[in-house]
């Protein structure tokens, strides 16, 4: 951005609020507080019809809709772009793979069976009751999983799918008894699954609706008039015609919507005056060096004319829309039900639909209200199983559905106003080792895809007494938390409306969220207020589009930085607590993103323009511009050929960050502006390996010229200025006679590495029990190697006899005799305890006594059996329980009065005699490993004997 622009925006952080506000005020705060009598008159009047239509009135989902023009798609977190075509020079065309940047560096459908949620102390927030998510590990065969937890006892009816394998993680139902803290680290450790963790369970933040929230609001405003703060008064819809210090030309925007005087939002923002900037609906291009018509579009006889790019889409995430609704159903491109797979969205409440119309409700069509971004794509994710409930599931497969198509929408905003209120009184309180990492690791796959979450930071203000922990927002560092703010002058934060918590940082941005005008699912034609963080947070999804649409290059740390570094100050000076940056501002943030985005550059790229005088090549669109020489020429483009690059660092190591060396360009002498001479591009600039400056010349410069740097693979033993990758504490693995290899996570500061792409295993000692070794080694952008050691634990079976005329016995373990042989002596009683267990779970025993039958059963070490009555053993039957039964069989076999040793018996089968009145005499118990081998018995030697 140069020192011209630059003190613009200057000038706009600082005084921009307060001028904005002092325009357009045609409203008396008498008639406002008339209105609002008259308004929330007409609220009950409108409740009470909406009881009475019912659900019929929801709409049917609808399908895409016709895009419109194409744009190139944007870049990644790297800077990477995926797809930019039309961008055309003398070498034909630009590597796709280039990211190029500019300047310095209530009542609803019937409602479907609610998620039973539990709690408990070592989670965070709500979650499932028994089911848990596990994220699939890529070198372990869906058979091999399968067959594991099968055997692990632990899930009911296991069944992970080719499905889930696509999605990356699976939902598992609990059996009976199991509970999710249990199962979390017994799966863990079967060393078949990468990570395991609980279904979150997530709720609307929406504070108050329709007559709740204008009285809410009313209430606040009479303290707010007390105190001094009068209400902002109402914009007319329509915003002076302004020149931006940049050279862009104002286009006078009006809109024709009947109740935009009725958002206040949209002055609050300066929604008005950005607009006359960009659009997310529409491609707003302007030049200072090629031709431009007098409107700031290109002009007509250029390619430029062609406009080329896609209107930008935003997700939002909730529990349905009513796509139907007239205000709406325009700018709706597709529709996706994340929990049936379907595309019907039909809404369970208000909620939904709201949030949707706050983005993008169609602006200047004779109807309703205007959304903030002016006409970005909709698209309605449905993320809700009921009304009250979404969990991590649904919301991980709905960022699978916009990862997976946000080329084809050109999806580059998410919005979730969602949340839980999270115990403690400051972050370190909180332990997250638990927390909700599907879900984090959803929102930072699109965010390195160049797609922005914002999030509602919650409205338990007034009943938590003051700031609180909300989850996801407050541990999401790749979204923006947005704060509630009521229509005061200067806004102030609104009442319920969650802050940061003293020494807090983690919510960002303020947004007008107190009795937000909006559609509705009631009909329709249907509006109403609603307040809460949950209409602040798409205010500011609104803006990020028309952040993106003005500059469709940034990814998406550059446009979350123009939205929070562009706020205007409400509080403290500076980031503070309260307010976060401050109030986002539509017009502040879309003159930024255009200073990183020349204008020249947003003719070129619209329709690929060429040099003077010659034809206009094919825009990313497919259309092709004319090459009429008249006003579509541009002046003579200087080379870059011959041009000086030098970058201020040539090596790095890899963080998984992009890597962007300053960059400055010299030509005969003289030093290059960036984002007025040429732009800069990075390609390979995240991974290890050899890295590249690209730089274009644009406005009047052309050609395009590569400079090469570095990027070391990090070490993970710590060497070389790197930190050491730390590997989780491995729990005691259960001896099975086979090789034992656990699957510890494995973090490098607190990024957790992933198995096969950054690190491979290997074991050593991990058959016999004792102390084992797990070897870690760099793979990928990883070298080096770390280790970590683990118990392998045999379990013992100990059991001890009480024998005639001698009386206990000492203790004998593993398959040694207890008893006598050759004596004639008979066993009266028996005792079997475990010791050295790995996993829980108990062994139970009950004998057969000669004329007494079956006794019950006793477990632990209690006496099976009678003491002093001269009645002898006749059979035994033992049996493990819990973890232990699922990792182990237990082997017995009896000593008989003339028949000798009896055959083996297991797990609870009858081992001795009945009926034939013999005494037992020993006995032996043997613990075998699952599918270990067995103890050999005689093939004429049954275990047990009967006779009537």
């Amino acid at each position: 951005m140069g020192e011209y622009e630059e003190a613009c925006v200057q000038q706009l952080g600082s005084d921009g609020g307060q001028r904005r506000r002092a325009t357009a005020r045609t409203r008396t705060w008498a008639l406002a507080s008339s209105a609002l009598a008259v308004l929330a008159c007409l609220a009950i009047v409108a409740f009470a019809f909406v009881g009475v239509l019912g659900t019929g009135l929801a709409g049917n989902p609808v399908a895409p809709t016709t895009p419109g023009p194409q744009l190139a798609q944007g870049p990644d977190a790297s800077g990477n772009v995926a797809d930019v075509a039309g961008l055309s020079d003398e070498e034909g065309g630009e590597d796709p793979a280039v990211a190029w940047m500019e300047g310095d560096d209530a009542g609803g459908v019937a409602e479907a069976a609610d998620i039973q949620i539990s709690t408990s102390p070592d989670i965070v927030g709500e979650f499932e009751s028994n089911v848990v998510l596990v994220q699939l590990a890529q070198d372990v065969p869906l058979a091999d999983l399968n067959a594991a937890l099968s055997q692990s006892g632990l899930v009911d009816n296991a069944q992970v799918t080719a499905e889930d394998a696509a999605l990356g993680f699976a939902r598992l139902q609990l059996a009976e008894g199991v509970e999710v803290p249990e199962a979390m680290n017994l799966l863990g450790n079967l060393g078949v699954v990468a990570d395991v963790q609980p279904n979150y369970v997530y709720h609307l933040q929406a504070d108050s609706t329709g007559a709740a929230a204008d009285a809410a609001a009313a209430a606040v405003q009479a303290a707010d008039t007390a105190a001094g703060m009068a209400p902002a008064a109402l914009a007319t819809g329509t915003s002076d015609a302004i020149a931006g210090c940049d050279g862009l030309t104002g286009q006078a925007t009006t809109i024709n919507d009947p109740r935009a005087s009725s958002q206040w939002a949209l002055d609050s923002i300066q929604a008005y005056e950005a607009w006359d900037l960009a659009r997310a609906g529409e491609y707003v291009a302007v030049s200072n060096c090629d031709s431009t018509s007098g409107d700031g579009s290109p002009s007509s006889g250029s390619s430029a004319a062609a406009a080329a790019f896609k209107r930008v889409t935003v997700a939002i995430l909730d529990n349905g829309c009513l796509a139907s609704h007239e205000d709406l159903k325009n700018n709706i491109v597709a529709t996706y039900n994340a929990v049936s797979g379907s595309s019907d969205v039909t809404p369970f409440n208000n909620h939904g639909t709201h949030v949707a119309g706050i983005v993008a409700a169609e602006a200047n069509n004779e109807t309703g209200v205007a959304g903030m971004s002016y006409n970005a794509g909709l698209l309605p994710i449905q993320v809700f199983s009921s009304a009250t409930s979404a969990s991590t599931d649904t919301i991980a497969k709905a960022y699978k559905y916009i990862l997976s198509h946000a080329g084809e929408y050109n999806i580059r905003v998410v919005n979730m106003s969602i949340g839980i209120t999270v115990k403690g009184s400051s972050m370190s309180d909180v332990t997250l080792g638990t927390g909700d990492k599907l879900l984090v690791s959803s929102v930072n796959d699109a965010y390195a895809k160049g797609i922005l979450t914002t999030c509602s930071s919650g409205n338990e203000a007034s009943k938590m007494s003051g700031a609180y922990l909300n989850y996801p927002s407050d541990w999401l560092d790749n979204a923006l938390a947005v704060i509630s703010l009521r229509n005061t002058t200067p806004p102030r934060r609104d009442t319920s409306s969650n802050y940061n918590m003293e020494g807090q940082t983690t919510k960002d941005i303020a947004a007008p969220g107190a009795s937000i005008l909006s559609t509705t699912k009631a009909s329709a034609s249907s509006y109403d207020t609603m307040s809460g963080t949950s209409m602040a947070a798409p205010c500011v999804a609104g803006v990020a589009a028309l952040v993106f649409a003005a500059n469709p290059y940034l990814n998406a740390q550059e446009a979350s930085d123009i939205l929070t570094s562009s706020a205007v100050d409400l509080g403290e000076s500076g980031w503070d607590e309260v307010y976060g940056n401050g109030e986002v501002n539509a017009l502040a943030a879309v003159k930024a993103a255009l200073g990183t985005y020349s204008a020249a550059e947003q003719a070129v790229d619209a329709g690929g323009q060429g040099e003077a005088g010659s034809s206009g090549s094919s825009g990313s669109g497919g259309q092709t511009g004319g090459g009429d020489a008249g006003s579509g020429t541009s002046p003579e483009k200087k080379s870059l050929a011959g041009a000086a690059i030098t970058l201020n660092k040539t090596s790095y190591v890899y963080t998984g960050v992009a890597h962007k060396p300053t960059v400055s360009v010299s030509l005969g002498g003289k030093r290059l502006t960036r984002g007025i001479d040429y732009r800069v591009g990075y390609v390979s600039n995240v991974n290890a390996g050899t890295a590249k400056v690209l730089v274009k010349g644009v406005g009047c410069y052309q050609g395009t010229l590569t400079k090469t740097f570095a990027i070391a693979r990090a070490n993970i033993a710590g060497t070389s200025g790197s930190a050491k990758a730390r590997v989780a504490s491995i729990a005691k693995q259960a001896y099975t006679g086979k090789a034992l290899k656990p699957q510890p996570t494995v973090k490098l500061g607190s990024k957790k590495l992933v198995r096969g792409t950054d690190y491979t295993l290997s074991y050593k000692n991990n058959v016999k029990a004792g102390t084992a070794t797990v070897v870690v080694k760099g793979k990928g952008n990883y070298t080096g190697t770390v280790s970590a050691k683990f118990k392998i634990v045999a379990p013992t079976v100990k059991y001890r006899a009480h024998v005639q005329n001698i009386g206990w016995q000492a203790a004998v373990k593993d398959g040694a005799r207890a008893g006598t042989v050759g004596r004639g002596l008979r066993l009266e009683a028996l005792k079997v305890n475990l010791a050295s267990k790995p996993v829980t779970g108990s062994v139970k025993y009950r004998a057969r006594v000669q004329g007494g039958g079956w006794l019950a059963w006793v477990k632990d070490g209690a006496r099976a059996g009678t003491v002093g009555r001269g009645l002898p053993l006749e059979a035994v039957r033992i049996k493990l329980t819990g973890k232990m039964a699922a990792s182990y069989d237990v082997y017995y076999r009896m000593r008989v009065q003339k028949f000798g040793w009896m055959g083996w018996a297991k797990n609870g089968a009858r081992a001795g005699t009945a009926g034939y009145a013999y005494r037992m005499e020993a006995i032996q118990v043997k613990l075998v490993p699952k599918a270990g081998k067995a103890p050999a018995s005689a093939a004429d030697k049954p275990a047990f004997r009967t006779r009537s």
